[in-house]
């Protein structure tokens, strides 16, 4: 009994070109689906390990802008209250002026301090009060507080904000009775010299003025003379120095 096969050689080769060709096609399409050239380990070894790496430094990247963004927000919160503390010192500044008029009586002066303390504590509980997370931004203790941006250890930036509280802010005033020092006289006018000649008060911007004014009593001391020399002087004075 005889036997015969029958094969197609031509339909066999047309069938494994279209399984090749199907494979090719669900590949690219799956490249152009995902974006990845590399889908497993038999495209490309050592490509997939560089694309993995680098997988990993874009989400620490992506994770850097969330923290960055993060940290934009915190000192937008305290920007816009440092604006608020700001706006009251200016409040403060113009009634300080109001009251140097000597328009103004005793009560209306009175007043206008009443008005500057309430302005001076709400500028104390805006710079107590203001934080972000539970993280106090305004009262000084928001110092050397880092930002990761980026993959590497070292990729961060600081960030400090000084304290904005009342007993931060403001100018100094330097009182006290001129003495005299090595011949020197210690007054309101050398303490404001000192001042602006340190360099490091003028890089702050720091600069101070002096007021001096000396209102004695009638003499009742004593004066000793001795051989034409005056050898002991004793006088009721009193100097009052402002800066």
């Amino acid at each position: 009994m005889a036997v015969k096969i029958n094969f197609n050689e031509a339909a066999a080769k047309t069938h494994t070109a279209f399984i090749i060709n199907e494979r090719a096609m669900t590949k690219s399409l799956l490249r152009l689906s995902t974006g990845y050239r590399i889908l497993s380990v038999a495209d490309d070894s050592a490509g997939l390990f560089i694309a993995d790496m680098l997988g990993t430094v874009a989400a620490a990247l992506d994770q850097g802008n969330r923290n960055i963004q993060t940290g934009i927000s915190a000192l937008q919160i305290a920007e816009t209250n440092a604006g608020q503390i700001y706006t009251k010192l200016q409040e403060i500044y113009v009634r300080a002026q109001n009251a140097a008029n000597d328009i103004n009586d005793i009560n209306a002066r009175n007043a206008l301090q009443d008005e500057i303390n309430n302005f001076i504590d709400a500028i104390q509980k805006i710079a107590t009060d203001t934080e972000y997370n539970g993280i106090k931004l305004l009262d000084g203790t928001f110092t050397n507080k880092s930002i990761h941006y980026g993959p590497r250890k070292d990729q961060v930036i600081s960030i400090s904000i000084t304290s904005l509280k009342v007993e931060n802010l403001g100018a100094y005033m330097v009182q006290g009775s001129g003495r005299v020092t090595s011949d020197v006289l210690v007054d309101a006018k050398t303490i404001a010299d000192n001042i602006n000649n340190n360099s490091t008060l003028q890089k702050a911007g720091i600069e101070a003025s002096s007021a001096n004014s000396s209102t004695a009593d009638t003499f009742t001391g004593i004066i000793t003379v001795s051989s034409g020399t005056v050898t002991d002087i004793d006088l009721n004075s009193i100097l009052v120095m402002k800066v």
